[in-house]
């Protein structure tokens, strides 16, 4: 009774803080423009269209963060025209958003604050790393959780792909 007791309060936090279904974003969908919350406080609309587009959400004390963003970085540098958008799901807010730039040195992303994840859920996305691209047409291509070694290889293929 235990175990059954402990899967299904397992399956039940698993499932909270997923959107529904007909909430997110899907491939080959439009991404409309984000409201975000910027680091000075101030909400605004990021528009997606134009460039193609790294939304990337992050914690700035997750070191698998740090290692996709880091990737991102160099990937910037060597794709010219690709925007590079972060959006912190931390509580530390601003504050953190500084601290992990200076210690990252990442300074050509666009920062932006999701502590709620309301737009990261958007993407279906409950935890971090979490990354979006989308293409100069504001539709989104690809999308992932999580983060290993391996990933960087797919994430360049797939951004070179919609240069």
């Amino acid at each position: 009774m235990k175990k059954l007791w402990v899967l299904g309060m397992g399956l039940i936090l698993a499932f909270a803080g997923i959107a529904h279904a007909e909430d997110v974003y899907k491939f080959g969908s439009k991404v409309e423009s984000l409201q975000l919350k910027g680091v000075d406080g101030e909400t605004v609309a990021v528009e997606l269209d134009g460039d193609p587009t790294a939304v990337v959400f992050f914690n700035s004390a997750c070191s698998a963060c740090r290692a996709e963003m880091a990737h991102l970085g160099k990937l910037m540098r060597k794709e010219k025209g690709l925007k590079v958008v972060a959006v912190c799901t931390d509580v530390n807010g601003a504050a953190g958003v500084e601290r992990f730039k200076r210690s990252t040195k990442l300074d050509a992303f666009e920062y932006y604050l999701d502590p709620e994840f309301e737009v990261a859920g958007k993407f279906g996305f409950s935890y971090t790393p979490a990354l979006a691209l989308v293409d100069k047409s504001g539709k989104l291509y690809y999308a992932k959780g999580g983060w290993r070694g391996a990933d960087a290889d797919v994430i360049t293929k797939k951004v070179s792909e919609k240069k």
